[in-house]
C-alpha cells in the first residue's frame, strides 16, 4: 500500500461483473422459475414454467430440460458457468432434502440424480433462506434481518451479523410449523395448529372460494377486489395480516432483526397490509422493528441462489451486490 509521503502506486482494481455466470432455480409445489445471470445478479435469460407436475419421478427431467433450455445460448465469459443455486421449499440441511411438506421430492436424493445429467455444482438450500440471503446481498443494508416467504406454506430466512441462520438440523426460521392453535388442523410436520394452515396464501385462497363459491380466484382478482372496497375480501386480508403479525412477534423476539422483509404476491399487490401487520405489533420488542415489502420483485429467492454460488466462487460470506 503506497503512503501519503511515497512509495509505490496504488494498484486500482475493478471487479468484472461478467468474469462469470450463475444458474438459479427455484421448485415450487407446482412450478419452476430459473433464472441465468451473471455473478453479481444481472440477467441474462430468465424462464418460468407454471401447472407442472413435480414429483419424484418427474423433477429431474424437468430439471434437465429447463437448464438445457437455459443455457442454449450464453455470452462467453472467462469461468463460464460456476454451477446452479437451487431453492426447495422445505427443509435442507448440507444440500439434502430432509422434508418438503407439500412434495414428495424429499424421498430422492437430488443433488445426486441431477449430478448424473448436469456438467455444475449444485447447491440446495431451502427457499426462504434463500430469499433472505437474496434480500442481505443485494437489497438490504442490514446486518440483521429476516425474510418471510408467504406462499403454499410460510417460511422465514434469517441473516444474523452477516450469515445466514439455519440451525442445527436446518430447521431455524420454520414460522409456519409454530403452533398458532394448540388443538387444530394436523399438519404434515406432525404437529396440530401450525400457522401456515391459517395464514398461507393457499389458505387464504380457499378462503375466498369458499366464501364467493366461484372458480378459484387468481391474486391478481383478489387485489382488486381490496382496491375496489370489497368488504368480505377486506376483512379476511386483515384478519390473515392479524395472524401474521403473531407468527411475526414470535420470530422477532427469538432473533431480534432490524428488519422483517414480507415476501408475497398478495402483500405487494396490497401494500396498506404491512400497517396491518404493525397495528398488532404492539410490544415494547417490536417498537422499533422496521417491517417492510420486499423490493425484488419477487425474485429474491432467485437472487439468493445466485448469492450463495458466488459466495462459494470468491470465497466471500458477507458479500453484497446492487441491482
Amino acid at each position: 500500500m503506497a503512503s501519503v509521503s511515497g512509495g509505490r502506486k496504488p494498484i486500482y482494481l475493478s471487479f468484472n461483473n461478467e468474469c462469470a455466470l450463475v444458474i438459479a432455480i427455484e421448485i415450487g409445489k407446482d412450478y419452476i422459475h430459473s433464472s441465468l445471470s451473471y455473478i453479481n445478479g444481472e440477467l441474462v435469460n430468465k424462464l418460468s414454467y407454471h401447472s407442472l407436475l413435480v414429483t419424484k419421478d418427474t423433477l429431474v427431467m424437468l430439471l434437465t430440460k429447463i437448464i438445457s433450455d437455459l443455457t442454449s445460448k450464453i455470452p462467453q465469459t472467462p469461468y463460464g458457468i460456476l454451477g446452479i443455486g437451487m431453492a426447495i421449499h422445505g427443509i435442507v440441511k448440507d444440500d439434502t432434502v430432509l422434508f418438503t411438506p407439500y412434495s414428495d421430492i424429499d424421498s430422492i436424493p437430488l443433488k445426486d440424480l441431477l449430478a448424473k445429467e448436469i456438467p455444475y455444482p449444485i447447491v440446495l438450500i431451502n427457499e426462504a433462506n434463500a430469499g433472505a440471503l437474496g434480500e442481505y446481498t443485494f437489497k438490504t443494508p442490514s446486518e440483521n434481518l429476516v425474510n418471510i416467504n408467504i406462499q403454499d406454506g410460510i417460511g422465514a430466512g434469517i441473516v444474523e451479523n452477516g450469515k445466514l441462520f439455519i440451525g442445527a438440523n436446518g430447521t431455524a426460521g420454520e414460522i409456519g410449523h409454530t403452533t398458532l392453535y394448540p388443538d387444530g388442523i394436523l399438519c404434515p410436520c406432525g404437529n396440530h395448529g401450525c400457522l401456515e394452515h391459517y395464514a398461507s396464501t393457499r389458505i387464504l385462497l380457499k378462503k375466498l372460494l369458499d366464501s364467493d363459491h366461484k372458480p378459484h380466484p387468481d391474486i391478481s382478482v383478489i387485489v382488486k377486489k381490496w382496491h375496489q372496497g370489497d368488504a368480505h375480501t377486506q376483512k379476511i386480508l386483515k384478519h390473515n395480516a392479524k395472524l401474521l403479525s403473531i407468527g411475526i412477534n414470535n420470530i422477532v423476539l427469538m432473533y431480534d432483526p432490524e428488519v422483517v422483509i414480507i415476501n408475497s404476491e398478495i402483500y405487494r399487490g396490497i401494500p396498506e397490509l404491512i400497517d396491518e401487520i404493525k397495528k398488532h405489533l404492539t410490544g415494547k420488542n417490536t417498537k422499533n422493528l422496521a417491517i417492510k415489502n420486499t423490493s425484488l420483485k419477487g425474485n429474491s429467492t432467485l437472487y439468493g441462489c445466485v448469492s450463495i454460488v458466488a459466495q462459494s466462487f470468491l470465497k466471500i460470506n458477507n458479500l453484497k451486490f446492487t441491482v
